[in-house]
């Protein structure tokens, strides 16, 4: 299977700098290399894209802040609203 990344800029032709999984678990997570404050937007519009990819609705469940390799790292989790 393609990256999301890949899957991402093929469907909408936007390439975010990501890596990582697809988001399903820490260990799988979705990595948005950026070291200023646009990370926030890009993961909203991230989740956009992967709305419209699968028509998943997210609801924010809670967020993590760590630090892992000396970078500073948020775990935000959301849940698809239909899980409920």
């Amino acid at each position: 299977m393609d990256s999301l990344k890949g899957i991402i800029k093929e469907a909408f032709g936007l390439e975010f700098p990501i890596s990582g999984g697809n988001g399903s678990s820490i260990e799988d997570a979705i990595i948005i290399e950026v070291t200023d404050s646009s990370g926030i937007s890009m993961e909203y519009k991230i989740l956009d894209c992967i709305h419209k990819l699968g028509g998943v609705s997210f609801k924010f469940v809670k967020q993590e802040q760590f630090f892992k390799n000396e970078k500073h790292c948020t775990d935000n989790q959301y849940r698809d609203h239909k899980s409920e």
